[in-house]
């Protein structure tokens, strides 16, 4: 049988070890609120970081998007049906085209229009609307999905572009970069291993 004497040198340890674990418990707790709410801010907020790279979705106010693939034509690589053929590229561009897919998560229909997307080239460079696109603008209906081409004139020596998508009912535009364009003739090749 404990003593009294023995049984009070145990309850300062044991309500140390109480508050040691009721602490630790809270600690992981905040913790995980805190990263919770970060990534909960960054994908309402979009902070001007890349949301995603090609083949990884980001998320609208509707939905997604996703860019699906991206190369690179210079006047050599023109393709039928795209451009009118040898100079219509110019010799300084390249002809950036852009494969996005729109979905729509929502049970009400939302707008869209090729002129949402625009290449900023660089982190901090200036904005070129498309040249070409397959889609121009209209409607996308609840559980809907969009797949269309942006075609982008950028000069040849342009740092790496990021695809600006303007979701009209969020704050910041959403991001996604492209990586680096191909510096050589072998334009014709799709860069979708980003």
């Amino acid at each position: 049988m404990l003593s009294s004497v023995a049984i009070e040198k145990q309850r300062p340890a044991a309500r140390w070890a109480l508050f040691v674990v009721i602490g630790s418990v809270g600690l992981i707790a905040v913790i995980g609120l805190l990263l919770t709410v970060q990534a909960f801010a960054s994908t309402l907020g979009n902070r001007g970081e890349p949301a995603a790279v090609v083949g990884g979705s980001a998320h609208t106010s509707f939905g997604f998007v996703t860019v699906t693939g991206v190369r690179a034509l210079d006047d050599t690589h023109v393709v039928p049906g795209m451009f009118s053929g040898p100079g219509s590229i110019p010799i300084d561009k390249l002809a950036v085209q852009v494969e996005v897919t729109l979905a729509n998560r929502t049970d009400h229909a939302t707008p869209y229009s090729s002129d949402e997307f625009a290449l900023r080239m660089g982190a901090s460079g200036g904005l070129i609307k498309a040249s070409e696109a397959t889609f121009y603008s209209g409607t996308l209906r609840p559980g809907g999905m969009l797949a269309g081409q942006i075609t982008f004139l950028v000069p040849r020596t342009a740092p790496a572009p990021l695809l600006q998508f303007s979701d009209p009912a969020l704050a910041n535009p959403i991001m996604i970069d492209l990586g680096p364009l191909p510096a050589t003739n072998d334009s014709g090749h799709d860069h979708t291993d980003h």
